[in-house]
């Protein structure tokens, strides 16, 4: 039995930054494109069959700290970078970003001094992932970042009821970020890069185990990403870590018959921890165990890897091997 789809997810690329560091596309011989209409997180429900429009990731958040129980919204805040020209102010995510540890530690305490007032507060995860908190009850329902890269955001402003109180935070921070850079010693960003924070998450969402489209449990994700782990765990998902797909001993063997139909893979921290070689080489691998469809799910586009064995695969099926 062949498996049907080996997907890796790299949500913190765009599809160009994927096929500028990945050789294998280099020759357009090698793959086709689609675009990415609701989002990589839309593909991924969907791959693993759930029935959601999106991941709770404000929830997910929340979930890896003791919050005061008086709190009533949580909400996503990670820091981008605006690429400045005369046509506009693009949105270019968090890839160009070099804050340090130390710089954001900073940031985040300078945050909480002189921009929170009484019951909100901001929390931070890593260095490119936020929270803010509030015991008041704000609504916000926001797309990832992920879903601006490329976008010109000149004009932009946040929709809904506090759609003016998040412009009027979200401008505060990119002040603070600038006097800390011009005049704190923070890390200095080249002179066409303005630092900005983005808001994101839905206010509404709840804590709860999504239905599945299915009954198949022939899904299995692997990702070192805690807040995904977590979601994993809330709705029964079979995971592996990460780096036990990246042991060089995995690449060597070759997958049975019996084994899973669709292996999700997410890549969480590219720009810090991952070698973009070791793409080229799941590539490589899933071509060997000849699955029919590889894919690379970038933040704004689908990049499918064209299939020699395609044609091979489906007269195996139809013949029954």
């Amino acid at each position: 039995m062949s498996k049907s789809s080996f997907t890796i997810y790299l949500p913190e690329l765009s599809s160009i930054q994927v096929k500028e560091s990945v050789s294998f596309f280099q020759s357009k011989s090698t793959f086709t494109e689609s675009e990415l209409d609701d989002g990589w997180q839309s593909e991924f429900l969907r791959e693993f069959e759930l029935k959601a429009k999106s991941i709770p990731w404000n929830l997910l958040r929340a979930k890896q700290f003791s919050l005061n129980p008086n709190v009533k919204t949580v909400v996503c805040c990670d820091p981008v970078v605006m690429q400045m020209t005369h046509r506009g102010a693009y949105f270019w995510g968090q890839q160009a970003l070099n804050f340090s540890s130390e710089d954001v530690i900073r940031i985040v305490a300078q945050i909480n001094k002189n921009l929170m007032e009484e019951g909100e507060s901001f929390y931070l995860l890593d260095n490119d992932k936020w929270l803010y908190t509030s015991d008041k009850h704000l609504v916000l329902n926001q797309p990832s970042s992920e879903q601006y890269i490329g976008k010109d955001m000149f004009g932009f402003s946040y929709s809904g009821s506090d759609g003016m109180f998040w412009d009027k935070l979200a401008l505060e921070i990119q002040m603070l970020l600038k006097q800390m850079i011009d005049y704190q010693g923070l890390s200095t960003q080249p002179a066409e890069h303005l630092v900005n924070v983005h808001f994101w998450g839905d206010t509404s969402a709840r804590w709860e185990v999504l239905s599945r489209s299915s009954d198949s449990d022939n899904n299995i994700l692997y990702t070192d990403d805690i807040q995904l782990l977590t979601f994993a765990e809330n709705n029964h998902l079979a995971t592996e870590p990460l780096a036990e797909l990246l042991k060089s001993e995995f690449f060597s063997t070759k997958l049975r018959d019996n084994d899973l139909d669709i292996v999700g893979l997410v890549f969480n921290d590219v720009k810090a921890n991952f070698d973009m070689k070791m793409v080229e080489r799941c590539i490589s691998w899933a071509n060997k165990n000849e699955f029919e469809l590889v894919r690379i799910v970038a933040g704004d586009k689908v990049l499918i890897v064209n299939q020699p064995h395609s044609f091979l695969v489906k007269l195996k099926k139809l013949l029954g091997f």
